[in-house]
């Protein structure tokens, strides 16, 4: 799956807004208020008509009502009125994998045509009719990826995804990877809870062998190693983060030798690895076919706003590329105010947003064309975003 076009009418700040996504990674970047945060949120609606297309799924994640642009106007006394804009509309174009294996183009829009209204879906139907024909593949002896999306908002930290459920035999449904997969707050309890259930699995097996006289040391789970790794290769001085059977809790094991409750790293830490694990369990539990190799392997959506929300500067120069690294076939859409990461960004990925909440003409640019484009170094007037850089690691 892959987003290429996005287009917004009468979404929050936007009257008409058009927006070509790069394949791999785009970096949105503009002042307070330019729109960036709206992208993803439109973007995640338009995702929500794929989620929504699968029975086991309750979720459609609707156009919000507030989402009506504004409009202020002055009356003949001078006393501002303000109305509502409608249509409020989302339409994307993309492409998506076919039940042949190839990938065919598909369009698809969602619109909210008054304050009493519900979200349409009519024209979107293409979209969870795909969903449904995938749905019901998933029983044939055809291997089937399902594509991941996911929305990280700034409040991940403190906000939580509805609580999840924890069963095991929610657990055991691939489609659970899709739950609360768009709402933008963390879901680390959502991973905890997997990797629990994975754990005791690999435990009895290992006690099964010996009640059979079977001398084994170590039973291999593919899915928690695959977690594991790029949980763990997201995090500088990682090693490993499983579940502690002892202590009933996630840690995370460092290279120098310590190891540290999941809730006691810091800000920074638990933000990048719970992301991470939370993509990286998503993918295997969508895709147990593919084992330790799903997260590499597995296609989609991830949508971050603030990618280097309470990293440090060092953190920063490297999180695109270690996200990217871990899931090469995930299309990423972020926002930062960071000059590391705009400078750490591959050509063409940087998108900027002007004062009108238009994307500026051109194709992007790279770390160096930041360096002395004038909108950012107004946000920055100590230097450029290198320079910054710099001086901050």
């Amino acid at each position: 799956m892959r987003i290429d076009t996005l287009r917004l009418i009468n979404f929050r700040v936007f009257e008409r807004f058009e927006l070509r996504l790069e394949p791999t990674l785009t970096v949105l970047v503009g002042r307070n208020g330019a729109g960036k945060t709206t992208v993803l949120e439109g973007l995640a609606v338009a995702l929500g008509a794929w989620v929504s297309g699968f029975s086991g799924i309750r979720e459609d994640y609707p156009i919000p009502k507030s989402s009506a642009r504004r409009v202020t106007a002055k009356t003949s006394t001078d006393l501002p009125t303000e109305s509502t804009s409608y249509p409020v509309r989302v339409e994307a174009e993309g492409q998506l994998r076919d039940a042949a294996g190839g990938d065919a183009r598909i369009a698809w829009a969602r619109e909210l045509r008054s304050v009493e209204g519900r979200t349409t879906s009519g024209e979107a139907v293409s979209l969870r009719d795909r969903a449904e024909a995938t749905e019901q593949q998933l029983s044939s002896s055809t291997p089937t990826v399902l594509p991941v999306v996911a929305y990280y908002g700034t409040g991940r930290l403190w906000l939580h995804k509805r609580e999840k459920r924890t069963e095991k035999r929610h657990l055991k449904s691939r489609l659970e990877g899709y739950h609360a997969a768009l709402e933008a707050a963390s879901d680390h309890k959502g991973f905890e809870a997997w990797m629990a259930w994975r754990e005791e699995d690999r435990v009895q097996r290992l006690a099964r062998a010996a009640d059979e006289g079977r001398l084994l040391t170590e039973v291999r789970s593919p899915e928690l190693e695959a977690v594991s790794t790029a949980a763990s290769g997201c995090l500088e001085g990682a090693q490993r983060i499983y579940f502690s059977a002892n202590h009933q809790e996630l840690r995370v094991d460092f290279d120098n030798g310590t190891s540290i409750p999941f809730d006691a790293l810091s800000d920074g830490q638990r933000n990048l690895i719970a992301v991470a694990a939370d993509i990286a369990w998503r993918a295997t539990q969508l895709n147990p076919h593919l084992g330790a190799a799903a997260p590499s392997e597995a296609t989609g959506v991830v949508l971050i706003d603030e990618v280097d929300l309470h990293l440090h500067p060092a953190w920063q120069w490297r999180v695109l590329e270690d996200l990217t690294r871990t899931f090469p076939r995930i299309q990423f859409v972020v926002t930062t105010h960071s000059p590391q990461v705009m400078s750490s960004a591959p050509a063409g990925s940087v998108l900027q947003l002007d004062a009108e909440h238009q994307p500026l003409s051109g194709t992007g640019t790279t770390g160096n064309e930041a360096d002395t484009d004038p909108l950012i170094r107004h946000d920055h007037p100590t230097g450029s975003p290198r320079a910054l850089a710099s001086a901050a690691a």
